[in-house]
């Protein structure tokens, strides 16, 4: 009897810990887009105002902004300093790919940024300038829609996750 109880205690703290597990999913995606948000906000005011060329702004920002931004921003860097043919719209979809890997954002978070590809070095600083403050717009949007949510979905993970280790022992026994 003594090992079915510590088994039902194990199943259940399990079943907890997934929960909590997912919920700290969900809060750093607000963490992430907090993030974005602000480094865009930093590359917008590099280009408008310091005029530097985008590897150094991206440069720059990787040195101002969260550790997976820090990697992501390094990385365009150093593509955009060493490549000979590939165009900035080239690099900087393959650098989304590679930030959908490590990053807690959803692919409609990446799809926002989709658009800066074709801006970004592309066409005159003014219109690049613009296309940062809508992409900034949206993203800000989508925090705080995200953070509203955030408390909610917290709760219901967690409950959820235990009430299904509840379940389980139920079965089990």
């Amino acid at each position: 009897m003594c090992c079915r109880v510590v088994g039902a205690v194990f199943v259940f703290g399990g079943g907890v810990a997934i929960g909590i597990t997912l919920a700290i999913r969900y809060r750093k995606r607000v963490f992430e887009l907090c993030q974005l948000e602000h480094s865009l906000t930093f590359i917008s005011g590099e280009l408008k105002y310091r005029h530097l060329i985008l590897a150094d702004v991206f440069g720059q920002a990787a040195k101002h902004c969260g550790q997976v931004f820090s990697q992501w921003f390094i990385a365009l860097e150093h593509a955009l300093r060493k490549s000979n043919a590939s165009s900035v719209r080239e690099i900087w979809f393959s650098s989304l790919q590679q930030l959908s890997k490590f990053s807690h954002l959803r692919s409609s978070d990446l799809l926002i940024l989709d658009s800066l590809g074709g801006t970004l070095g592309v066409v005159d600083l003014d219109t690049q300038i613009n296309e940062l403050a809508i992409v900034t717009k949206q993203l800000h949007d989508i925090r705080e829609k995200a953070e509203h949510e955030l408390a909610g979905r917290m709760k219901l993970v967690i409950t959820l996750c235990s009430v299904i280790a509840l379940l389980l022992i139920i079965l089990l026994f």
